[in-house]
């Protein structure tokens, strides 16, 4: 009698696969994502409005893989939207409700829970987001943005939201640019700062509360980086003082008083809230 099949072994699940360590942490409104070393994206938190990319419009306290994208070099996450570039594209997912995604199909309600390409945008070397707009700045010095417009903040009053990228207009030259809530600014490469949008609070650095055009901040002309949070703006100017600008600075840049020697700055969304890292190698 021949004998019969033996014992079956269980399949076991296949190895985790290797994604690298994390490179790039962002936070946005109520969630937060992680780049990691192999291009993959992982985020979590808040996901109603489908900001953590993985198919889903819920919630996750643990980090979830974004779907479908890899070779993602940057990130930037807004309100309740986040965009990821790569070598030669600009993927957004989330809230579109004002036009936030860049892809043309932004309306009331509109949301996606993975990303989506943003129209006519492989040139990007830098990308930011603020609460409910993102810009990018291209090759070149040129800057694009697209979303919110209520506020001006896109540099036009041609339409209170853009859902495909719009040219901010007379910049050419810049080499950093940095959204707000309302506002947004762009460094040149030659160290000026200027500003647009709406700015009751001073966010837009020369005493004024309204510009549809950049124009430039008062006194600044050395600014070596530059970070926007929701109401106000801080740049880091040459030898490593900081000035900033907005709520609970003033309508001008300010000088943060007992700050020298910065080689980093990052700016919260809450009124008044930055911080700086120094040039030495003990923990801040």
């Amino acid at each position: 009698k021949p004998a019969g099949p033996g014992p079956t072994t269980p399949a076991q699940p296949a190895p985790p696969q290797d994604v690298g360590p994390a490179v790039e942490l962002a936070a946005g409104g109520d969630h937060a994502c992680a780049r990691r070393q192999n291009g993959t994206v992982d985020c979590w938190g808040r996901g109603s409005s489908g900001e953590l990319g993985d198919g889903n419009f819920r919630d996750s306290a643990k980090p979830v893989a974004v779907r479908g994208l890899a070779g993602a070099v940057q990130l930037a996450l807004g309100s309740a939207h986040t965009c990821a570039r790569t070598s030669d594209a600009v993927v957004c997912w989330g809230s579109n409700v004002h036009g936030q995604l860049g892809d043309g199909q932004g309306r009331p309600g509109a949301r996606s829970a993975a990303p989506v390409t943003v129209r006519g945008l492989n040139d990007a070397t830098d990308i930011r987001a603020g609460d409910d707009h993102t810009c990018a700045l291209r090759r070149g010095g040129g800057v694009v943005c697209w979303g919110d417009n209520r506020g001006g903040q896109l540099g036009n009053e041609v339409r209170q939201a853009w859902v495909t990228p719009t040219q901010i207009p007379g910049l050419a030259d810049a080499a950093e640019v940095a959204p707000g809530a309302q506002h947004t600014c762009a460094r040149t490469r030659t160290g000026k700062v200027l500003c647009w949008g709406t700015g009751p609070q001073g966010q837009l650095g020369d005493g004024s509360s309204r510009h549809t055009a950049p124009a430039p901040v008062a006194n600044l002309t050395d600014a070596t980086l530059l970070v926007s949070g929701g109401d106000h703006s801080c740049a880091l100017r040459r030898g490593g003082t900081v000035v900033c600008w907005g709520s609970d600075f003033g309508k001008t840049p300010t000088a943060v008083a007992g700050v020298s020697k910065v080689a980093e700055l990052t700016a919260g969304a809450e009124i008044g809230r930055a911080s700086c890292r120094e040039r030495v190698s003990s923990p801040v």
